[in-house]
């Protein structure tokens, strides 16, 4: 879809989040698309001889916030209900969506 439309998690993001699964299986379906989505990106770019050597750095110096995030991730992710969590991640990716429409 990324190629397709240009654009990738959104749409994939609101389907899985409106469907009835519990939010234990939809954060590891949103996971599992983004870590492959984001796999597949990287081989198409390096491939492409796009990811270079800077590029590879980059991504070595952004390992560490990546991480915190994550850590932070599992942490609060109990303390959220179905409800919750679906709210939450709603009002996040409508704030991301409104930053990018204004950049």
């Amino acid at each position: 879809m990324p190629g397709a439309t240009s654009i990738g998690g959104p749409p994939v993001i609101l389907y899985l989040l409106s469907g009835p699964d519990p939010i234990e299986t939809t954060r590891a379906n949103l996971t599992l698309y983004v870590a492959v989505t984001s796999l597949i990106g990287v081989a198409i770019l390096w491939q492409q001889g796009v990811f270079d050597a800077r590029a590879g750095w980059t991504s070595v110096l952004l390992t560490l916030p990546y991480y915190l995030g994550l850590l932070f991730g599992l942490r609060l992710f109990p303390r959220f209900s179905d409800t919750r969590f679906r709210q939450f991640t709603l009002t996040l990716l409508i704030v991301v969506s409104t930053g990018i429409l204004l950049a």
